[in-house]
C-alpha cells in the first residue's frame, strides 16, 4: 500500500502588527521605529516568547511579550522579568 504524507507547507512571517486581543499585554518595549520595534521582537522570540508589536493612537510601536486575561497573571508575569525588562509595564485594554 502506498503512504501519502499529509504535509503542511512551513510558513515563516514577520511579526504582525495587531491590535489589542485580550485583557492584559505586558509591554516590554515602545518605540517609535517600527524597525527597533521588530529588532525586540526578534530577541524575545530567542528567549522564547511569542511577542505581538501593537500600534498605538500616537503612533509608537509597543512590543507585547505576554498576554494575560485578569491582572493577578499580568503582575506574576510582569515580576517574572522585571530583572529581564526592568521598564515592563501593563497595558490594560480598554
Amino acid at each position: 500500500p502506498e503512504i501519502i504524507e499529509n504535509k503542511q507547507p512551513e510558513v515563516t512571517a514577520a511579526p504582525v502588527i495587531a491590535s489589542v486581543k485580550s485583557r492584559y499585554q505586558l509591554i516590554t518595549g515602545s518605540f517609535r521605529s517600527e524597525i527597533n520595534a521588530r529588532k525586540q521582537v526578534e530577541m524575545l522570540e530567542k528567549e522564547g516568547f511569542t511577542p505581538e508589536i501593537i500600534e498605538s493612537t500616537n503612533g509608537f510601536f509597543r512590543v507585547s511579550a505576554i498576554v494575560c486575561e485578569d491582572i493577578a497573571s499580568a503582575e506574576v508575569q510582569k515580576a517574572r522579568i522585571t530583572s529581564q525588562f526592568p521598564e515592563a509595564w501593563i497595558l490594560r485594554k480598554k
